[in-house]
């Protein structure tokens, strides 16, 4: 999953910047106040999931080390995996995806090392993961309301 995270390209031109990371977490904000508006239209939130793509390659680009270098992905999946913050339950459009995504990219503003910028890089990528997941597993039954009797009348 972190690795479709590094794949997504960065949209926009130039080197990749804080304000481009922003601009993506604004744009996966304003995306889920579209979907609160219409949630029948996109039931499976794979809107919102694109944009958390997008946030996730926008800050993975903050690194300093080429990401197309298989090594570097190896490290930046394990540190995603074992260092990173994880099970904060933080989605789009909640409180505490809004707090802890400012906190990390007032981090990244103010850092004044490579370390600093790589661990709050590691906790967006690690908040983004998370949030995929959680979408991706978004059950059927708890979308639709007939699914039971739709489910009974597909296996009777």
């Amino acid at each position: 999953m972190v690795d479709e995270i590094l794949g997504t390209p960065v949209t926009g031109s130039g080197d990749a910047t804080l304000a481009q990371a922003i601009a993506a977490l604004n744009a996966v904000a304003d995306d889920h106040h579209v979907w609160l508006a219409d949630t029948k239209a996109d039931p499976f939130m794979q809107g919102i999931r694109a944009g958390v793509l997008a946030v996730g390659a926008a800050f993975a680009a903050l690194l300093p080390k080429d990401l197309a270098d298989e090594e570097m992905r190896r490290i930046v999946r394990f540190e995603v995996r074992t260092s990173a913050p994880r099970r904060m339950a933080a989605h789009v459009g909640d409180e505490l995806w809004e707090l802890l995504n400012g906190y990390y990219t007032h981090k990244i503003a103010g850092a004044r090392s490579e370390h600093t910028t790589r661990i709050a890089v590691m906790a967006v990528l690690a908040l983004a993961l998370e949030e995929i997941i959680a979408i991706d597993n978004i059950d059927p039954a708890d979308v639709f309301d007939d699914y039971d009797q739709y489910a009974d009348e597909q296996y009777t």
